[in-house]
Formats: C-alpha cells, structure tokens, sequence
C-alpha cells in the first residue's frame, strides 16, 4: 500500500498516515507509534509475499518469476556462470553454512559446474 504522511501541527509529535489508494487516513499517532505501524504493515506484507512464494515454489519448484530453477530443470544457478544438481543444493546450503565444518568450502566447490548461458 502506499501511504504518505502528513504532520498536522509543525510543533507537535503527532502524524497522520495516508493511503494513497484508499485516499484517506490509516493511521494516526507519534512518530515511534508511526514507526510501530510501518514495521507491523512491512512484516505482514512480507509474511503476505513469503506464503505466495511458497505456493509457486510447490507448485513448480522455484518461486522465480523468471521461471529459474523450476521442476523441469535439473540445475540450480548459483552465481554467475556456475550451477549445480538441484539433488545436491540441500548438501550445498549445509556445507556453505557459516558454521560448516572447516574443509566443507572445498567440498561444496566441488559441487559446482561451470557453464556458459548457451549450455
């Protein structure tokens, strides 16, 4: 939603929150409840994104509105020019974590196969 403020007295710490789409007020209060308001709003917006995400990855095994990484494909892009078997991306996560064991960094590039665009 897109919302702009207003602050009605230049003295006060007091403001208005407008929606632009709803043309009228969605919230009013101080500048730390304005900022409460604003942080709860993005958390829902993003737990909105996040569950239709999830739902397209289900359904075709990549959230990519690009369509990268789907069911069909047998890679995964990791980076730019290499990819690796999505069978192997659950064991790439695991040993690129930041607390993989030490030696785990060379077995994950091992992983990896580089290609040009038109492979």
């Amino acid at each position: 939603m897109s919302r702009y403020y207003i602050k009605p007295d230049r003295d006060k710490d007091y403001y208005v929150v407008m929606s632009t789409i709803a043309m009228d007020w969605v919230f009013a209060g101080t500048a730390a409840e304005v900022a409460d308001f604003e942080a709860e709003k993005a958390a829902e917006e993003a737990r909105e994104e996040a569950k239709q995400m999830l739902v397209r990855a289900d359904s075709l095994g990549s959230s990519s509105m690009r369509g990268r990484s789907q069911w069909g494909s047998p890679w995964v892009t990791i980076g730019n020019g290499t990819r690796l078997r999505r069978e192997d991306l659950v064991r790439y996560v695991e040993l690129t974590d930041d607390e993989a064991p030490e030696g785990a960094k060379e077995e994950a590039a091992a992983l990896l196969d580089s290609y040009r665009e038109d492979d």
